[in-house]
């Protein structure tokens, strides 16, 4: 069985999350998917830091996003993209660090954890 891991890196700038560049390995798919080459996704913000649009260099936006102000989702036009796009754990607070987790629903808010549904931090 072959296992598929793409590997990415995250750019910081002075404002913050920058773009995310990232090398996936799935050559048996046809052209149009990312290749086993480097690809970046570029992020826009808006003015609370959380991303609205993810995009890669040469194409459009691939996705938007919108948060309410305590972090819960109120637009997402995700699809399942094969490569760096897929799991990409940036959304609420993006701009200065921080990650969500899909699994759990929480925010890594650097040190603590935030519970958008509830709009508590649970530690």
């Amino acid at each position: 069985m072959t296992e598929y891991l793409p590997s990415a890196v995250n750019i910081f700038g002075a404002n913050g999350l920058i773009s995310r560049v990232g090398v996936s390995h799935y050559p048996h798919l046809s052209p149009g998917y990312l290749s086993s080459t480097f690809d970046t996704l570029y992020f826009t913000f808006d003015e609370r830091g959380n991303v609205c649009e993810e995009m890669y260099k040469n194409e459009g936006v691939r996705q938007r996003k919108g948060y309410a102000s305590y972090g819960t989702p109120l637009t997402d036009t995700s699809e399942v993209f094969i490569g760096i796009a897929q799991g990409v754990c940036f959304g609420f607070g993006a701009q200065f660090g921080y990650y969500t987790d899909f699994e759990t629903g929480l925010i890594l808010c650097t040190y603590r954890y935030y519970d958008p549904q509830t709009g508590r931090w649970i530690n």
